[in-house]
């Protein structure tokens, strides 16, 4: 009887671990997520909503996580690690992402193929959202929706000015 009770008490503490475990993670999930300039103005509650869609991918260094021209149903966060952005498959790297940057949002919007190559220069942890669970937050949840599309119009805005600064310097 003992053993059948601890083999019992076992089992419950690894659920109760694992639990807690879980947590940590969800934790770790909604900061990172609250550092995101496209979640800016959202609240605990909105985060935790949104920190439910994601899952987590393991790549390996020099692993694709996408190719150019694949269909693109994932948005990706880097929670450990860098990832290379290529418009070349052999090319030198456009961008690196690093922790707490997100990446493939844009054809994740329009639902265009991806024009460049993404791939693990280290050993990274990715956060990844699917489309369908995102698009079904935003129509339970329109402010959601509204203040993320929002903010996701003035990154776009933000960077299009980097780019055209950019352009312009090299042009003198």
């Amino acid at each position: 009887e003992n053993t059948e009770l601890s083999s019992h008490a076992k089992v419950i503490v690894q659920i109760v671990d694992q639990s807690f475990q879980d947590q940590k993670i969800g934790v770790a999930i909604i900061n990172l997520l609250r550092g995101l300039p496209i979640f800016e103005g959202l609240g605990d509650g909105e985060l935790r909503k949104m920190a439910r869609l994601f899952t987590q991918k393991l790549y390996r260094p020099g692993e694709k996580i996408f190719n150019k021209g694949d269909s693109s149903n994932e948005a990706y966060v880097v929670m450990r690690g860098q990832v290379e952005i290529h418009l070349e498959e052999k090319s030198s790297p456009i961008a690196t992402v690093g922790h707490g940057q997100i990446f493939g949002e844009l054809a994740f919007l329009d639902n265009s193929p991806r024009v460049a190559y993404a791939i693990a220069s280290q050993a990274s942890i990715l956060l990844v959202i699917q489309r369908t669970a995102f698009n079904d937050l935003v129509q339970r949840e329109p402010y959601f929706g509204m203040m993320v599309m929002r903010n996701i119009g003035l990154e776009l805005s933000h960077r299009l000015r980097r780019t055209n600064a950019a352009a312009a310097f090299v042009k003198r």
